[in-house]
């Protein structure tokens, strides 16, 4: 007589136990993950900072050279302010108002409504465009209107870690892509109060060359700028206080407004 053989089958309870609580440790540690991630930053719509910009590259046509200005950046409202102190001239750009172009037309006005950049003059340590004001279309090489340029933090910045620059302990932010050609972007925000400290750009434009920006930021403030920052004298043609940069009384120059 042989004893009975029973079929065992292994234990699935502790098997299924075990699978549920590693699921949910997994979906803790992810919820964790990104609960600790990082946000990329934003640069506020709106601020004032004082800048020393320099440009430079082997790319035709590209501005050489380093420049030092007030920035009134006013993105919420399409419109922006640069006070160039040792210069003593301001330029103020609208780009929240279209204004129709002279009829019948004068050459190289633009064929619609478009905005316009202004160059003041400063008397007294401050702009004064009773004595100094020029103006020019805010068009592109067509003729079209151009839209004022937004200052971003592309999404998919990677967090480059602690840094200090320019003195100020920072946080990194680095993009790369090589589409539509090679190029970088680089970011610096303040650890302490979140201000942006510098940003640098480097592209190479295939046969055309390079182009390269370096902009560094203190008394960095974001927040509303008062509307009369922005005031800009008449440009009518005939009884207009500031005058087409064509005009001989005005000294333009070769200003890439």
């Amino acid at each position: 007589h042989q004893p009975c053989q029973q079929s065992i089958e292994p234990p699935t309870k502790p098997k299924k136990f075990h699978e549920t609580a590693s699921s949910k440790v997994m979906l803790v540690l992810a919820a964790l993950s990104s609960a600790l991630a990082v946000a990329v930053p934003s640069i506020p719509a709106t601020y004032t900072a004082d800048v020393v910009a320099v440009t430079g590259g082997t790319a035709s046509g590209v501005p050489k050279g380093t420049q030092t200005y007030k920035e009134y950046y006013d993105f919420a409202n399409k419109r922006r302010r640069a006070d160039y102190a040792s210069q003593e001239y301001t330029k103020i750009y609208r780009y929240d108002v279209l204004i129709e172009p002279a009829f019948p037309p004068v050459k190289g006005d633009p064929t619609f409504a478009s905005p316009k950049g202004y160059k003041i003059g400063w008397s007294g340590g401050a702009p004064n465009p009773r004595l100094d004001c020029c103006w020019t279309w805010l068009v592109d090489d067509e003729g079209n209107a151009e839209r004022m340029f937004e200052e971003l933090v592309p999404t998919k910045a990677v967090d480059a870690g602690a840094e200090t620059k320019n003195g100020v302990a920072s946080e990194h932010w680095h993009f790369q892509t090589n589409f539509p050609f090679p190029q970088t972007s680089d970011f610096w925000f303040a650890t302490t109060g979140g201000a942006l400290v510098e940003s640098d750009t480097f592209a190479s434009i295939f046969k055309q060359g390079t182009v390269l920006t370096n902009g560094s930021y203190t008394n960095f403030a974001p927040g509303p700028i008062d509307n009369s920052t922005f005031a800009v004298p008449t440009s009518d043609p005939t009884f207009g206080v500031c005058k087409p940069c064509t005009d001989p009384m005005c000294n333009c120059g070769n200003d890439r407004f």
